[in-house]
């Protein structure tokens, strides 16, 4: 019988764990990386900037005059709403069987390039909030999204869905495991400002 390696009990045979003990344990474990979190999106929510301290070489991102970080994160997906184009061709007539492996088409052959919109994936980098902009650096991709040019900002499944102010928006995705705490704090950064 082996003993659980969290609560010191019996486990069963060849096993180190219970089930139970071990989803107990990834929940508090995902309560405390998203305490500090918590923390500064109450602090906004009571009116107020935290004092976030950085070096200056731990963050890919330029800031600009008066501008506080509030949160950081590290491997965040970027994905672009991009337009992917192929032939589609077809043929009307008849086929020709001249020889064993060749034939000859009689007829009229047609085709147009057919133009599809997909999700790609193009970079993962850092993503920071601050409490002017939404960062983003990666190897490819680097972005700076000024709040007010963000026309809508939804949680969709695992990812933050971002449109921007621009003659032809389309969405930006970015994901990563705190989705809905993150629109919560870039919409209190909002009312703030205002």
């Amino acid at each position: 019988m082996g003993k659980c390696i969290y609560c010191g009990q019996n486990a069963g045979m060849f096993k180190d764990r219970h089930s139970t003990c071990e989803s107990k344990h990834q929940a508090e474990l995902k309560a405390e990386r998203k305490a500090p979190l918590l923390a500064v999106l109450d602090s906004i929510n009571r009116g107020e900037l935290p004092n976030v301290e950085t070096s200056g070489d731990s963050l890919p991102f330029k800031m600009q005059k008066k501008e506080v970080l509030l949160y950081a994160w590290a491997n965040v997906h970027y994905y672009e709403t991009r337009a992917v184009r192929h032939w589609q061709g077809g043929n009307k007539g008849a086929r020709v069987r001249v020889a064993k492996g060749l034939s000859l088409n009689v007829g009229r052959t047609a085709g147009r390039s057919v133009s599809k919109d997909e999700i790609t994936h193009l970079d993962t980098g850092y993503m920071a909030i601050t409490n002017k902009h939404l960062h983003f650096n990666g190897d490819v991709k680097g972005l700076r999204i000024k709040f007010d040019k963000i026309i809508s900002l939804q949680d969709v499944g695992n990812a933050m869905e971002v449109m921007r102010d621009l003659a032809n928006p389309k969405p930006q995705l970015f994901q990563f495991p705190d989705v809905r705490e993150c629109i919560q704090l870039i919409r209190a950064v909002e009312n703030l400002s205002d």
